[in-house]
């Protein structure tokens, strides 16, 4: 039912249909893996353990396109192979994550200590609202990506792979400036259980001023090296023609995005999630109104135009809203170190 209801959303041509089926009912069996392999992550980002974390992420992407290259120009299985080298990479990855943490949480101490404290009702509530808010922002921040690939599939195959051409794009420059923001993310949530106001704001400022400075440099590279870039990923004509068209949209989006990252970071790492939630609901308010004005009007470059504010607005109420976590650590308390 899932498959056939996604299918229905992007309506697609009947061949990439029928390549996302073979994709899919391949790749559904690595869910499990990449939902554990999301918990070890986090887990990991909690305890600090920046070199497991790096670990397991080298091993998933290295595995990934190791397996991608012999699957498809080994074994000429095509899309199909794809699915099964990120089947096999995210069970390898989960499985040296949940060994790496069992391995820290051993090195803490933590492993063998009574389960009573396990079972705890109040905290377990807790933790299931900040779950499901976190579930809601994540659903609101996904919705304009979806909408770049379903829009785009009924636009036509050339749109359609234009847009996921230049999505790769936009996903490297995100897990690149998503860096600065997971290091925030840890030393943030650390400050603010200290109590510690003036830390929390050194890290936020700090980390916000490197990740600008990141993205200046991505922006630069991507302003110079983007016709370069698009040819390496493919080399048909018209993908590549309408893919140039649509690239300034991701030349823009690193100084674009950078706030929004920055400060999920520290909201997550503070645990706002009502906030983080909210803010999230009004910058997919701002997206949905853009996205039916300009897309019956400028197209594909409407659907660009619409993620772009979306990112704006995202950046913009997060960091407006950044004062009030400052406000709850009273202004005259002691670091709790």
């Amino acid at each position: 039912p899932i498959y056939q209801l996604t299918a229905h959303i992007f309506d697609a041509s009947a061949l990439v249909e029928e390549e996302a089926a073979n994709y899919f009912f391949v790749r559904v069996w690595g869910a499990p893996a990449l939902l554990l392999h999301f918990v070890e992550l986090g887990v990991l980002f909690g305890l600090q353990r920046m070199r497991a974390v790096l670990g397991v992420t080298l091993v998933f992407h290295g595995l990934n396109a190791t397996l991608d290259v012999l699957f498809v120009y080994g074994f000429n299985l095509g899309v199909t192979g794809v699915a099964v080298g990120t089947a096999i990479s995210e069970w390898s990855a989960a499985l040296l994550g949940a060994y790496l943490v069992v391995k820290a949480l051993r090195e803490l101490g933590w492993l063998f200590q009574r389960k009573v404290g396990l079972v705890n009702r109040s905290k377990l509530m807790s933790l299931g609202g900040l779950s499901g808010n976190m579930m809601l922002r994540t659903l609101f921040v996904q919705i304009p990506f979806l909408g770049i690939t379903a829009l785009g599939a009924r636009m036509g195959d050339l749109v359609l792979a234009a847009n996921l051409l230049l999505m790769q794009y936009f996903y490297l420059m995100s897990y690149t400036l998503d860096g600065f923001a997971q290091a925030a993310e840890s030393l943030a949530g650390e400050a603010f259980g200290a109590k510690d106001r003036w830390g929390l704001r050194a890290i936020t400022k700090y980390s916000s001023v490197c990740g600008v400075g990141l993205a200046v440099v991505i922006t630069v590279c991507y302003a110079t090296f983007a016709p370069w870039m698009i040819d390496a990923m493919t080399d048909l004509a018209d993908v590549r023609q309408t893919a140039r068209e649509y690239a300034p949209w991701i030349v823009c989006m690193p100084l674009v995005a950078i706030l929004a990252f920055q400060m999920d970071g520290i909201y997550i790492g503070t645990t706002q999630m009502r906030s983080l939630r909210n803010n999230m609901f009004i910058a997919l308010i701002s997206y949905l109104t853009i996205a039916v004005w300009a897309v019956p009007r400028f197209g594909n470059h409407g659907m660009w135009m619409a993620l772009t504010v979306f990112m704006i607005v995202r950046s913009a109420t997060l960091v407006l809203g950044y004062p009030r976590i400052e406000r709850q650590i009273p202004i005259n308390s002691e670091p709790n170190v």
